[in-house]
């Protein structure tokens, strides 16, 4: 049997009709959110020049009743008695709370930005972050430069850009904007520089007793009025093979400025700067060599840096507190105000004078009139005299003829024919350095001087 059926279609008037004859509910209207973006207080922070990731705004966003929004841009710009962004950071980070465990902060990375030409940080937000009635919160990150103009630096939101779970974007009159004043923060923009400057030779030679020895150059560079400690070691040899440690300070034209005395404590060689270190200045450590019954075994002397922190301190004189962190060669961590650029100084060998007579040394017998190579090895000396003396008679006395006073010791030989004013007997070669009467040697034994060859 067919049976009838009637549709009330008034009753049909809010209904779909599906193909299968199911009616369903017409779709709910969709609710527009309405998102608070709210600064939050947070202690302002001392920035030092190449700080990184410092955490330099936080705020929370929150949507209204039980709607969710989706954050898609956000703008930033300098806060109100800021320094421009541009010119101090060289990169923003834009982090959020999206595992919800205050514990471990802001974890996620959404986005990367920098400040444009019109000093304007857009971040476009990458990875998809949901706003919910339960406030989620948000962390500027700052990685500053290494030279920071100005004392001062802030930021704060200008605008930030939502869409609904449907993809439509959110109107501008639904986002509000709330919370403290944005944060000003201090920059601490003075900062320190040494950087040491090549010298001539990686290897030199140098003579015991030798003055005046240059042996490392630096240049420095503040921009503020400072006091620094500089602290050296030796990197070959030993600072006791120098002594009377001088720093001196000129101009790239040589006018000397300054002068420094220095002092060697813990197997450190240590000077304190006492004023500004002006750009362009050139400091050359001197020493004066040692003696040679003052070297040690290890004839070599090489300076070099303190290389950890603790050898290059500042303190800057404005507001009379030590300068912070230390970069070495452009690495380093953390807060960072000095920087040491290290290479390396020459490496000085000490020579110890020294002469030895090889020809005559005893056993020779020169016929007056006759010519002969009077020889000698020597060490570190320049110009020696040549003498020959007689064999000293029964009271002690002796003669000393000096044959030539301004002889190359590097030619290790004077030739010398022998003089008719000399009388027959027993004699010696004394060869001694011209600068240092100390350094000399005399031949091994006596040789003889006869008047006619014998046999």
């Amino acid at each position: 049997m067919c049976k009838t059926v009637r549709l009330n279609f008034e009753l049909l008037e809010d209904r779909c009709l599906m193909s299968a004859g199911v009616l369903l509910p017409p779709p709910r209207p969709v609710t527009v959110p309405t998102v608070k973006l709210t600064i939050l207080p947070q202690a302002p922070l001392d920035i030092l020049p190449g700080q990184q990731q410092v955490p330099i705004a936080t705020m929370t966003v929150a949507t209204s009743g039980h709607t969710f929004a989706r954050l898609e841009e956000m703008l930033l710009v300098a806060a109100y008695g800021s320094e421009p962004l541009g010119w101090n950071v060289k990169d923003f980070i834009l982090k959020a709370d999206l595992n919800g465990k205050s514990k471990d902060g802001c974890e996620a990375v959404i986005g990367y930005a920098q400040a444009d030409a019109n000093d304007l940080v857009d971040f476009n937000i990458y990875r998809p972050v949901l706003t919910r009635p339960k406030p989620l919160r948000l962390e500027v990150d700052a990685d500053f430069n290494s030279y920071l103009s100005g004392d001062q630096i802030g930021v704060e939101p200008a605008q930030a850009f939502f869409g609904t779970l449907r993809g439509d974007e959110l109107p501008d009159d639904h986002v509000v904007y709330g919370g403290v004043d944005p944060v000003i923060h201090t920059m601490e923009n003075h900062i320190a520089e040494m950087y040491q400057l090549a010298m001539n030779g990686d290897v030199a030679l140098v003579v015991a007793g030798q003055r005046n020895i240059s042996l490392l150059k630096f240049g420095t560079w503040s921009n503020t009025n400072v006091t620094a400690t500089m602290s050296f070691v030796a990197l070959q040899g030993s600072l006791q093979n120098a002594t009377n440690y001088q720093l001196v300070n000129a101009n790239y034209d040589g006018t000397v400025n300054q002068i420094i005395s220095g002092t060697v404590a813990n197997n450190q060689l240590i000077f304190t700067i006492g004023n500004q270190l002006n750009h362009g200045d050139s400091w050359t450590v001197y020493g004066d060599i040692q003696p040679a019954d003052k070297l040690t075994k290890d004839l070599h002397l090489q300076l070099g840096f303190v290389t950890s922190p603790n050898g290059f301190s500042v303190t800057d004189l404005t507001t009379n507190l030590p300068m912070r962190g230390f970069i070495l060669n452009g690495l380093g961590v953390g807060q960072v105000q000095m920087y040491a650029y290290p290479s390396q100084a020459t490496v000085y060998t000490i020579q110890i004078p020294s002469i030895t007579v090889t020809s005559p040394n005893g056993s020779e017998s020169w016929i007056i009139g006759s010519t002969h190579d009077i020889t000698w090895t020597s060490v570190a000396v320049a110009t020696v005299y040549v003498a020959v003396e007689s064999l000293p008679d029964s009271s002690g006395t002796y003669t000393s003829n000096i044959l030539n006073d301004h002889v190359d010791a590097a030619s290790g030989k004077y030739t010398w024919t022998v003089p008719s004013y000399l009388k027959p007997g027993k004699y010696r070669i004394v060869v001694y350095s011209e600068l240092n009467g100390t350094v000399s040697d005399t031949s091994d034994d006596y040789f003889t001087i006869t008047n006619a060859m014998m046999g």
